[in-house]
């Protein structure tokens, strides 16, 4: 049975505007241009609707929004990963429009069973820049962890792995986890429904991926590794997966997710 994922991108606080501040206002209001102040609304219109859009160009430009090395940067680059991926393995995703709502925005799809939304709030700012938020109420920082800073996995000189990015999805309760794969003079395939992953309390299994599977000789994919019915799975678990190479041997791939940076 194939996991059919929808991806749904929903949320921004919207942004108090001030007006006619008098001299005893201002200083009030000066924290507005302080550490943890936020874009403009029309900045987190654009940096979630770039989301909303699944728009690999839209999503590059909307980085300069948020903070250098947050979590908001990084979920930009998650969903750039992801939609890349999604279009090669031949699933582009149906764009959304993120729409202003009562504390933030909110965005909407249905793919044929029935609608799914996905609500972010909840906004934090560094310096006028975003750089953090909930989708769904779930914190992006408890959600989501890049991996590209671990160094690359080397597999007998065949293939190399990549971790990139993991990302537990509130509306869907599926954990994603993304590997940049690259061939060298055999084509790969992995096996995706074989990938596992396994924290102190919890065991999951792989399903069908929506993006590619397959690597030439000589070239890179990223490989979406879905994990459905993960809801309340912690991100400090190992992730396993077999590729095939040259079409018959069998290589088995495993690392954690954890986030160099913050060890």
């Amino acid at each position: 049975m194939r996991l059919r994922l929808l991806s749904v991108v929903p949320v921004v606080l919207a942004m108090v505007l001030v007006a006619g501040c008098s001299d005893d206002d201002k200083s009030s209001s000066s924290s507005s241009s302080g550490s943890s102040a936020l874009p403009s609304d029309d900045d987190l219109a654009t940096y979630f609707g770039a989301v909303a859009s699944y728009d690999v160009d839209q999503l590059a430009a909307a980085e300069g929004i948020a903070a250098d090395g947050s979590p908001a940067q990084d979920y930009l680059r998650y969903q750039q990963a992801y939609a890349t991926a999604s279009t090669a393995g031949g699933n582009p995703l149906p764009s959304a429009e993120a729409e202003p709502v009562d504390g933030g925005f909110k965005a909407c799809q249905d793919a044929g069973e029935g609608e799914e939304c996905a609500t972010w709030a909840d906004l934090q700012g560094k310096d006028g820049r975003l750089s953090g938020f909930t989708v769904n109420g779930s914190d992006i920082k408890d959600s989501l962890v890049s991996l590209e800073d671990q160094p690359p996995i080397d597999v007998e000189g065949l293939f190399s792995v990549q971790p990139a990015f993991a990302y537990l999805s509130p509306p869907l309760h599926v954990l994603f986890v993304l590997v940049d794969v690259t061939a060298t003079d055999l084509p790969l395939e992995v096996l995706s429904r074989r990938a596992v992953y396994v924290d102190q309390v919890t065991v999951l299994s792989g399903a069908d991926s929506r993006g590619p599977t397959t690597v030439d000789p000589g070239q890179s994919q990223t490989v979406i590794l879905a994990f459905p019915d993960a809801e309340g799975t912690a991100l400090d678990g190992q992730v396993t997966f077999d590729v095939t190479v040259g079409g018959t041997d069998h290589q088995s791939v495993g690392f954690g997710l954890a986030d160099p940076a913050a060890g």
